[in-house]
């Protein structure tokens, strides 16, 4: 249509062309930590320039659950005490999470104990605004001081991806694992859990699916296209 306009062969208005936003770049905080990495930032994070701790309170205790359920931060600042239960058999939380509401049971003694406090209170543990106080704590982990704990910066969603590829690498069933994680399974693959290297070389092993020549009584011949 713009060759037709600056050829004279029509008049209709070219619309402009959508400007392609710039590319920003590899991202920074696409570290995923370990378990002990996570505890260590948790318990003994700083931030600023007078290193206070940069989690205590509401902060370090939403990050401790996360860790043991994977859950958005959302979700978690969104627990109110009648959104626990808890029974002989352990404790259990219905969440309202984005892919609908669900009963999620949380296993570790640190989860556990936070949840059974969460629950002595009426309304949210938290008293703010859900998205403020996510906001809030998305802050405090830009301003860790990350030089003090030797561990590369992290965001809050690596929390979610270490949580995926442990429930992988305990065999959890992909799918039993998206639930927890309150994603589809396709959404779950494609932005929480890549396979590792060493986890493919493993799966080549075990499928064995290339037999030996031998086996198949095949001789490698060279190939013409002609």
């Amino acid at each position: 249509l713009r060759w037709a306009r600056e050829m004279g062969l029509t008049q209709v208005e070219v619309p402009a062309l959508p400007k392609v936003p710039a590319d920003p770049g590899p991202r920074t905080n696409r570290y995923t930590p370990t378990q002990d990495e996570l505890q260590r930032v948790i318990l003994e994070g700083r931030r600023g320039k007078r290193a206070r701790p940069a989690f205590e309170g509401p902060y370090r205790e939403t990050m401790i659950v996360m860790m043991a359920t994977g859950m958005r931060s959302i979700t978690v600042a969104r627990i109110e005490g009648r959104d626990i239960e808890i029974a002989a058999s352990g404790v259990r939380v219905t969440v309202d999470a984005k892919c609908g509401v669900r009963t999620v049971p949380v296993r570790g003694p640190l989860a556990q104990q936070v949840l059974r406090r969460w629950a002595e209170t009426p309304g949210s543990y938290h008293g703010i605004c859900p998205r403020k106080f996510t906001k809030r704590l998305g802050n405090r982990l830009d301003t860790v001081r990350w030089d003090l704990l030797g561990v590369p910066p992290f965001s809050k969603t690596a929390i979610r991806r270490l949580a995926a590829r442990t429930m992988r690498r305990n065999g959890v069933d992909p799918f039993l694992a998206a639930e927890l994680l309150g994603h589809s399974l396709a959404v779950m693959r494609k932005h929480y859990d890549e396979a590792e290297a060493w986890e493919l070389e493993r799966a080549a092993a075990q499928a064995a699916l290339c037999p030996t020549a031998a086996a198949a009584g095949a001789t490698i011949l060279p190939f013409s296209r002609d």
